[in-house]
């Protein structure tokens, strides 16, 4: 296929728009196979790269084709506005520096602290989970915030307030999106910034007041490496971008990748009860694999990627089969269609955790979070936060949806968060009694 025979979908319209990239990608390659161009602005066309061979196209160019967009949810734009980056420059040497070598030589401690406020998390997740709850998302932010914020900032700043702020930090990176570069320089201007921008202070003030010599946390680690001459005023500015990006690279502080896990155990108990008896038979605590809940974890971020889409940008001419694509163009691979294509997955919308049941049978094609050292990073970070809380949860409750739940609530919006359409409410018991040798029989 030469570069002029390759198929054109015409996304530039109110309608395309309004629907989110990933039905418009999901449409385009339905009708025009794995190789088409998205005519989104009148400026610029994206080359949609699906199937296999995308992911080796990657693979074997990684290194000429850079992020353009580091986050799904967002720009490096956006981001850098948003907080800021008062380390560095002049500054870097002397505090930049320091921040960069405590965040390294405390890593293993770091994991350790991850480990305990998880553990906490899904403890606490339990004693909310009650009777009947309105919406499971919400317990499940909660839990987000209690296993990832609590050990970067800790816990001075109130769990629900903090879960509003994210949701505030997520439309402000909606609203921004298409705007001007004047509004890039000059964010102060918008309400939108100083209220978000707002928020980020004050949960970076509220820890570095509470904080205290020797906490497990990694604010607390920080302060311990800062001039002590700064004030408040000026630690909250050099604290605010890095603590910030430390959470936004977890990439699951919304709670949707342990919210989708719930939704479908509720739907198969038989996993649920694997999970429970796996844990029984074990010890909840217990060092070691725990194949079942691993396995439900892997098919959760199969069916909801943390990057449903990711682009790139060539940094030269590049051929992908018969078409050339060009220098400086933008190409979007999506983990979505990937993990959704009956070419490589047997009944690929059906939520099966036997499919990841063998250990490290790992298809080629199934990269929720992209590819190389970073993404595994993210991956195996993930997996140990969905599989750690599902057999704290598991062995402890049966759950399942409220009979009143709508089914359309139970399918996300296809943007780039994958949200579920409404509210969806969830109910509790708990377990009598341990269970044992319990068959994968759900689906």
């Amino acid at each position: 296929m030469g570069m002029q025979a390759c198929p054109v979908f015409d996304a530039n319209s109110d309608l395309y728009r309004s629907v989110g990239v990933l039905k418009v990608i999901e449409t385009a390659s339905r009708k025009h196979g794995d190789i088409v161009i998205l005519h989104t602005r009148d400026d610029r066309d994206t080359y949609l790269l699906n199937g296999e061979q995308s992911v080796r196209f990657w693979m074997d160019h990684a290194a000429l084709l850079p992020s353009e967009i580091i986050d799904a949810r967002s720009s490096p734009a956006t981001t850098h506005v948003l907080l800021g980056d008062r380390a560095q420059g002049a500054s870097w040497a002397q505090i930049g520096i320091p921040l960069r070598r405590k965040l390294t030589t405390r890593a293993s401690d770091i994991e350790q602290w991850f480990d305990e406020t998880l553990e906490g998390a899904a403890t606490k997740f339990l004693d909310e989970a009650q009777a009947s709850v309105p919406d499971l998302l919400h317990l499940c932010r909660l839990w987000s915030v209690r296993s990832l914020c609590h050990t970067i900032f800790g816990t001075a700043f109130p769990d629900a307030d903090f879960v509003e702020g994210l949701i505030q930090v997520q439309l402000f990176h909606r609203f921004m999106y298409g705007k001007t570069t004047a509004a890039l320089q000059e964010p102060e201007a918008l309400q939108e910034f100083r209220e978000t921008r707002a928020f980020l202070d004050r949960v970076v003030r509220a820890g570095i007041v509470s904080a205290q010599p020797g906490d497990r946390t990694i604010l607390a680690a920080f302060l311990e490496a800062m001039p002590t001459d700064l004030d408040l005023e000026a630690q909250t500015d050099h604290l605010r971008p890095v603590l910030f990006r430390i959470l936004f690279e977890k990439l699951s502080f919304n709670g949707l990748n342990l919210f989708w896990a719930l939704v479908h155990l509720a739907q198969n108990p038989g996993i649920a009860a694997a999970i429970a008896a796996e844990a029984s038979a074990q010890g909840v605590n217990a060092a070691g694999a725990y194949p079942s809940s691993v396995a439900a974890a892997k098919e959760t971020l199969r069916l909801y990627p943390e990057y449903s889409f990711i682009y790139r940008r060539t940094q030269q001419n590049l051929q992908f089969g018969e078409l050339a694509i060009p220098s400086q163009s933008t190409i979007l691979i999506s983990p979505w269609l990937l993990h959704r294509d009956e070419r490589y997955w047997e009944n690929p919308t059906h939520f099966d955790s036997q499919r990841f049941a063998a250990e490290g049978d790992t298809p080629s094609c199934y990269l929720p979070f992209g590819i190389g050292p970073k993404a595994l990073k993210q991956r195996n970070f993930a997996l140990r936060q969905i599989a750690v809380s599902l057999r704290t949860i598991c062995a402890a409750i049966e759950f399942e949806l409220s009979p009143g739940c709508p089914p359309g609530n139970l399918r996300p919006f296809l943007r780039s968060e994958l949200a579920p359409r409404g509210a969806v409410p969830f109910v509790f018991k708990r377990r009598l009694e341990p269970i044992h040798n319990i068959e994968l029989t759900g689906r």
